[in-house]
């Protein structure tokens, strides 16, 4: 008498875990296909403005959005990669901001609002690296901010946007590629005062 519901219960939680992992499957193809068409369209980007992707320092935050910095003695590119939109309908913009280096004045490095580090490039060059964020606080956002000269506002850009906690290796990656940026202005710049 029991076995007709039982017989049913189980094919119920087969039908239910087969749905599961069909949702599972495409949610995996879905993100592989997104991930594959930002490349796309990023090496479609940097073909087409004539740019060697492998010289950028390379940010990414929010799984699909990056920022790359390309820093020489006489420009600075940064372009930023952007996937926006619902689950099946994802809108791409790749923008892309070149200005003059000799013209920044000043570079800083944000964690959640709160400057780590500034690099003063005008009479006296300086280097402060002030209090930082407190060690038991996650880390949500770090920006990059850069004053041009002749210029009373930053351009800020987003490197790492989500949740860090200061120990983890990411953090530790994500800062020191973030330093290494504004040591290169460092070295380019304070030559050229």
């Amino acid at each position: 008498m029991f076995y007709p519901a039982v017989d049913y219960l189980v094919i119920i939680l087969l039908l239910a875990f087969l749905m599961v992992t069909l949702f599972a499957c495409i949610f995996c193809l879905r993100h592989e296909y997104i991930r594959k068409e930002s490349e796309k369209r990023k090496k479609d980007f940097f073909k087409k403005k004539e740019l060697n992707i492998t010289e950028f320092s390379w940010f990414r935050y929010n799984q699909h959005n990056e920022t790359g910095i390309n820093i020489t003695m006489d420009k600075t590119i940064i372009v930023m990669v952007a996937v926006n939109g619902r689950m099946f309908s994802k809108k791409y913009s790749i923008t892309s901001l070149t200005f003059d280096t000799k013209n920044i004045t000043e570079a800083a490095l944000y964690e959640n609002g709160i400057v780590t580090r500034k690099l003063t490039l005008h009479r006296p060059v300086s280097d402060d690296r002030p209090a930082g964020v407190p060690s038991k606080q996650p880390i949500r956002t770090i920006l990059l901010c850069i004053r041009q000269k002749d210029h009373t506002d930053d351009i800020s850009f987003i490197l790492y946007q989500g949740r860090l906690e200061q120990r983890g290796h990411n953090y530790t990656i994500i800062k020191s590629k973030a330093n290494s940026v504004i040591l290169l202005l460092k070295m380019l710049l304070t030559n050229k005062i």
